[in-house]
């Protein structure tokens, strides 16, 4: 067994959400769960128990309750919360206040050398946003059922478009703006939007690289498009390819309230893509419900996240973190995005944000962590920061090895919850993950998630402890 990098103290297990958990569902059900792994296999055994108790748990918002938590183990066919009727943008929108909802940044310009903050929402003026945008899709003729397409910087205009869509029922698909033309009609071919969202353009490695061109090629690719609304990025200035740009878009649903359209469990969320490595992109559909209750799992016991916590998973609109990250308003959490290439002007970059907006939770992949590791000359530990509020840093989309692992203890912070965690587009979710209450050990992932039975086969099939 591979060593131990760090043991969360016993103050840390006390009030951490999973225990809380764990303490609730002992008591309900009295079980008694004297670690980690009796709960996952209860979880398991106990499927549908397991469900319904987190559903009620987390307190989700909905209309209608279900009649049946799980129709059949049987796969396909096996439908889930059967009955229920909810909205993910009214769970995402629950807390009308003055917190922080989204805090922006993009790459750091030429002249200063260091990020740009753009812009900040509360929830309040986030729910105002949403309102006036859903007003303004549904003045166009969007509904239940539509798809919507985003062609999209990491921006907050884009979590408004997306949220916008969720609270009329329609279906979210999105794409980074440094998609060529083919990638993208392979993609939104598929699809058929009526809308489409589009960035003007966006930065990258210190260039501004406008998008005018490949929108306008799409809505003559795409005639099922009815129209295109340009987003300007926060940065820079260039032409805009859409008809109508975004301010006077949202103008079209002034004075609007808020409304949320009641969908079933299953009812289409997000449309996301396999990778396209073997072939044209496959279009993954994914519920709203199951969407909902797996990331607020996730992020809730696992990932140890609370209401005033702050959020940056770097991302961009073209990859499933940036659906799992958006979950986070549901809890009251800050979300932190982070719009172009987090290591410009240097790997320090996206690492001095964390610091110096008391980030506690950070996301990225183990390819760049890896890449701050080997670094020549070597990242120093002024150039990084102190990272006092940070208590999770997340890794994903590549493996990290053992050294490091022990690279992020001796340059980042010793007392840090190090959670690698990997599942996949097709789960817009995770298989195996961190636990705040386990110790991490070099070049391993802690656990597997709650209520998934997870098992790694070996050739000949059989199961691997």
């Amino acid at each position: 067994m591979s060593q131990i990098l760090w043991q969360p103290s016993q103050a840390r297990i006390a009030t951490s959400n999973l225990t809380h958990f764990t303490e609730k569902l002992s008591q309900t059900t009295h079980t008694s769960f004297p670690d980690y792994q009796a709960l996952h296999e209860w979880s398991i055994e106990h499927l549908e128990a397991f469900w319904e108790f987190f559903l009620d748990y987390t307190r989700v918002i909905y209309s209608k309750r279900h009649t049946e938590v799980l129709s059949s183990h049987r796969m396909p066919g096996a439908r889930w919360f059967t009955g229920m009727e909810l909205n993910y943008a009214e769970n995402l929108l629950r807390h009308d206040t003055d917190g922080v909802a989204i805090r922006a940044f993009v790459e750091a310009d030429q002249t200063t050398g260091r990020p740009a903050h753009v812009r900040e929402l509360s929830f309040a003026e986030l729910r105002t946003l949403v309102a006036r945008c859903a007003k303004a899709l549904a003045k166009n003729g969007i509904t239940r059922g539509d798809r919507v397409a985003g062609y999209v910087a990491n921006v907050p205009e884009a979590v408004v478009a997306c949220l916008a869509c969720a609270s009329l029922g329609a279906v979210w698909s999105s794409a980074s703006p440094d998609f060529g033309l083919e990638a993208l009609c392979d993609r939104f071919g598929q699809v058929q939007p009526r809308v489409v969202f589009a960035s003007t353009h966006y930065r990258y490695g210190g260039k501004t690289f406008s998008t005018k061109k490949v929108v306008q090629e799409l809505k003559t690719r795409l005639p099922g498009v009815e129209r295109v609304i340009a987003i300007p990025y926060p940065v820079d200035g260039s032409e805009a390819g859409g008809d109508v740009m975004w301010e006077d878009f949202l103008a079209e649903g002034e004075d609007a309230g808020l409304k949320f359209e009641q969908v079933p469990f299953e009812h289409p969320l997000f449309i996301l893509f396999s990778s396209g490595t073997t072939g044209a992109p496959k279009c993954m559909v994914h519920g709203t419900g199951g969407t909902l209750l797996q990331h607020r799992k996730e992020l809730q016991l696992h990932c140890d996240l609370k209401a005033g916590d702050r959020l940056l998973f770097f991302t961009t609109c073209g990859w499933m973190m940036w659906n799992w990250q958006l979950s986070a308003l549901s809890l009251g959490a800050t979300i932190y995005l982070f719009d172009g290439n987090p290591g410009h002007p240097a790997l320090s970059a996206i690492w001095q944000v964390v610091d110096q907006n008391a980030v506690t939770h950070f996301g990225t992949s183990g390819r760049f962590l890896e890449s701050c590791m080997k670094a020549h000359p070597p990242l120093s530990r002024a150039a990084l920061g102190s990272f006092a509020r940070l208590r999770t840093l997340m890794y994903t989309g590549s493996p990290l090895s053992v050294d490091g692992f022990r690279w992020v203890y001796q340059n980042i912070k010793t007392d840090l919850h190090l959670a690698g965690i990997s599942g996949g587009t097709d789960i817009v979710s995770c298989f195996v993950l961190g636990n705040p209450n386990l110790p991490v050990r070099a070049g391993e992932i802690q656990c597997r998630g709650l209520g998934v039975d997870v098992v790694a086969l070996d050739d000949a099939g059989e199961v691997l402890e």
